[in-house]
């Protein structure tokens, strides 16, 4: 029995290739982090269990030294959990790139991926190939997801003044009232932001390794 084996081309290859960077796990450290969301939340609802028994004692002095002691526990845990969602976003942002970088190197022979660490060469390069990258279903929230990782990898946005709150222009960063309280609604808002976006990141990321390959091999098809 004669068994015949078809080569696959080059360019049969890159489009493989193209398809497993769009579909790669961009949530590898999630279940790191949410581990640590988990034990967060459960210290949190310990110490305010524990708050009840506490603050049930007589002595009104030593009530307040326990509710100044609870208030500083509570901004230490509002603060860990501040650190992972910001992490979290980081991560997931981080991984897209890789992906997109990845996948620009694999399709054009043009991508400089030594250039990759400005952010402009990324964009313009996508603009000069003519990408319809805007009307992939999750661009807006990718682009809301770059802005707020570079946000608290170059700046504090917990920190913002009110006056500054429109640089960001995304919803769950507006309207900080106060330094506690922003502290606490920071947090909040890095965890609704992540979970609205990070639900649209994998589709986009599908959609953008078929454009690519569109672009790159489909056209080049037709034409020949």
């Amino acid at each position: 029995m004669e068994i015949t084996i078809k080569l696959r081309t080059e360019e049969e290859l890159k489009i493989d290739t193209i398809r497993n960077f769009s579909r790669n796990n961009i949530f590898f450290f999630d279940e790191i982090l949410n581990a640590s969301i988990n034990k967060i939340t459960a210290e949190y609802h310990q110490m305010k269990h524990m708050e009840q028994d506490m603050l049930a004692k007589d002595d009104e002095e030593e009530r307040e030294l326990i509710r100044s002691d609870i208030h500083d526990i509570e901004c230490q845990l509002y603060s860990k959990k501040q650190t992972v969602y910001e992490m979290k976003i980081m991560f997931l942002f981080k991984e897209i790139e890789t992906c997109i970088v990845s996948i620009f190197n694999e399709a054009y022979y043009d991508f400089d991926i030594t250039k990759t660490h400005k952010e402009s060469y990324i964009s313009n390069f996508w603009k000069n190939k003519k990408l319809n990258i805007g009307d992939i279903n999750g661009y807006c929230e990718y682009l809301e997801l770059r802005k707020v990782s570079n946000y608290i990898k170059h700046e504090n946005i917990s920190f913002f003044h009110e006056s500054q709150n429109h640089i960001l222009n995304v919803k769950e960063f507006k309207n900080f009232k106060n330094t506690y309280l922003r502290n606490v609604e920071y947090s909040d808002s890095l965890k609704f932001f992540y979970n609205r976006v990070s639900v649209k990141m994998t589709s986009f990321l599908n959609e953008f390794g078929e454009i690519i390959i569109k672009n790159a091999f489909v056209k080049k098809e037709e034409n020949n």
